[in-house]
């Protein structure tokens, strides 16, 4: 009885926080042909592996493979495997294959290496995309750091909205996914980061609070790790 009630309170808790909004616009095409009709969509969500799209007009089937262009440089590579109808349009969930980086400034070989790679994808070595499918348990930990950015998600948190003790939790994590919590926590809004300053004329503040960390001086810390770069210097690169 005490589990259950201490899961519906952090659903309260979610349900209280505010709903992300739309990252940024991104323009789409099918991958097969470059030369073909383009497309507007909305950046809802991103994180490690895929990336979700709001449509003004029907989807594409499922299946399809799509490039999505981010900005004047990033560029990612997915194929749809979920379509739905939502209230202000057609969503679509991309899981992403990889990326192609055409900033004009060539990039240091320590941040292509350790970021973009080849091919470089919203994934860390190892990572497994598809337990977050299967998995329902990891499914309603996702939705809560996807949708939720603000909403605090400490390691107890997580436990509870999977309903597992938080000492089993993290050995849990780390087994089915492939990394500890808290580095793909990192990662999610590291990728979200990403976005935000490679498509928005946002000061790094704005940014380092629309992708979920607590202050400027966090994200630079966990930017800085996992991209060799502070906020302000990936933004340099996207200036021609």
């Amino acid at each position: 009885m005490e589990e259950t009630q201490s899961r519906s309170s952090a659903f309260n808790e979610k349900r209280r926080s505010v709903r992300f909004q739309f990252l940024s616009k991104a323009e789409i095409f099918e991958t097969s042909n470059p030369g073909g009709k383009r497309q507007q969509v909305e950046v809802l969500d991103v994180s490690a592996g895929g990336i979700t799209l709001v449509f003004n007009a029907p989807a594409p089937p499922l299946g399809t493979p799509l490039t999505v262009k981010i900005g004047a440089c990033l560029y990612l590579f997915g194929e749809i495997y979920r379509s739905t109808v939502v209230r202000n349009g057609f969503r679509a969930a991309l899981k992403l294959r990889g990326s192609e980086w055409c900033a004009r400034r060539k990039l240091s070989d320590q941040l292509a290496g350790r970021l973009f790679g080849n091919p470089w994808s919203f994934e860390l070595h190892g990572l497994k995309f598809e337990p977050f499918q299967a998995d329902c348990r990891l499914r309603r930990l996702r939705i809560l750091v996807y949708r939720y950015p603000k909403h605090r998600v400490t390691l107890e948190t997580a436990a509870r909205v999977t309903g597992l003790d938080p000492a089993y939790f993290s050995a849990f994590f780390r087994r089915t996914v492939g990394v500890s919590f808290r580095v793909w926590l990192h990662w999610v809004r590291v990728a979200r980061s990403i976005v935000l300053l490679s498509s928005n004329d946002l000061a790094v503040k704005e940014v380092a609070d629309l992708a979920g960390f607590s202050s400027v001086r966090s994200l630079q810390r966990v930017f800085l790790q996992h991209t060799s770069l502070t906020p302000r210097q990936f933004k340099q690169l996207q200036k021609p």
